[in-house]
């Protein structure tokens, strides 16, 4: 209702409204200073049909599109990667539980949800050999945040013969589609303003309270001044160990059902912590794996101390300015950084989880009474 009664306030729907347009008249997309398009021409060429609407009624299908494609997500990953046993109450709790980091995306009109709901189409469809839609939607989620490609990479390198070639299929495919649309050599130039955009992008120089929110922000607040070469050789290094725990994991035996639970788990933990372009808003990308391992170690067993780590951090995690401004009054960690820290307690604990498991046995207990069902 608010999106439609007032479509110039708490917007980002707007963002893209402005680039369809500029895509559809042959205008530059990646010229606006505030606020800037970070996306690729691809998405600017797909908005467009949009924009034919006023921005009240684009912003409101806008937010029906990013609601359907993130329900299919969430529906699809319920029934495909977590264990059939769930009965439907159990799926009801995982999807409301997930809700409250959620809905200030949607509210807002967020690109989030929909590469939330992406991913996780991707990483349901790899479990039960739907490789194609695993491709397509991977590739999707990929041309709206560069980043979310990690998941799609992770996929790769455990089925490489299905996916690496029809992954690659798809980003071809996209990246040629505003091609069909407009002037090639317009095209291109938007292209090149799209990776000259990577380049020209600061704010990570700025002051913290400017700064994106991610385990940058946090090492500046803990006076760990680091360089840009060192940062891109943590994220690689990062990235690094995240493949060799899906690989052990997958010649362990683990099934396609609870690697895709580690990629969607360990794939997301990186893009919000070490990501390019994260804000506060990105944390939703964690929702689903942390309810999931919330419901799973309850049913494990799991110390006690671990579930308390996993609840504080979805707490922290959780949508609104209440939580941070509690955290900042009853300790020193200012309001912009909570969610960050949520975000690395969430991390480590998924490896600690992880590894732990590896020590136990190749699947966890509800996934082993699945195989025995």
């Amino acid at each position: 209702m608010r999106a439609f009664l007032v479509p110039h306030s708490h917007n980002e729907y707007l963002i893209f409204s402005r680039a369809g347009r500029a895509f559809a008249s042959g205008g530059q997309i990646y010229s606006m200073q505030w606020d800037p398009f970070r996306y690729s021409p691809t998405i600017a060429a797909t908005i467009a049909p949009l924009t034919i609407f006023s921005d009240s009624i684009g912003g409101v299908i806008w937010r029906f599109l990013a609601t359907g494609i993130l329900a299919a997500g969430l529906l699809l990953f319920t029934s495909t990667s977590w264990p059939r046993l769930l009965r439907g109450r159990d799926q009801a709790s995982f999807i409301l539980l997930v809700l409250p980091l959620s809905m200030g995306n949607i509210a807002d009109g967020q690109s989030n949800p929909i590469v939330l709901g992406f991913l996780l189409i991707a990483v349901a469809s790899a479990a039960v050999n739907r490789w194609n839609l695993a491709a397509a939607t991977a590739a999707a989620a990929a041309l709206f945040k560069v980043y979310p490609l990690a998941a799609g990479l992770l996929l790769c390198l455990l089925y490489p013969r299905a996916l690496v070639w029809r992954l690659a299929a798809a980003l071809v495919i996209g990246l040629a589609l505003p091609f069909l649309f407009q002037n090639p050599h317009y095209v291109s130039s938007q292209y090149a303003a799209w990776f000259q955009s990577f380049s020209s992008d600061i704010r990570w120089e700025l002051a913290p309270v400017f700064s994106y929110r991610d385990l940058h922000l946090l090492l500046a607040l803990a006076h760990l001044r680091v360089t840009h070469n060192f940062y891109i050789a943590l994220q690689l290094l990062a990235a690094a160990g995240i493949a060799i725990i899906c690989v052990a994991a997958s010649r362990a035996g683990w099934s396609r059902a609870r690697l895709s639970i580690l990629v969607l788990e360990l794939g997301t933990a990186w893009m919000v912590l070490l990501g390019a372009a994260t804000d506060g808003t990105t944390s939703m990308l964690l929702a689903p794996a942390a309810v999931c391992e919330i419901i799973e170690t309850h049913v494990e067993r799991t110390p006690l101390w671990l579930r308390g780590c996993l609840i504080t951090s979805y707490v922290l995690l959780l949508d609104t300015s209440l939580i941070g401004e509690l955290v900042q009054t009853l300790s020193p960690v200012p309001y912009f950084a909570v969610k960050p820290l949520g975000a690395l307690l969430l991390a480590l604990s998924f490896l600690v989880i992880e590894l732990r498991r590896f020590g136990v046995s190749a699947e966890p207990p509800v996934f082993q009474q699945q195989k025995t069902a």
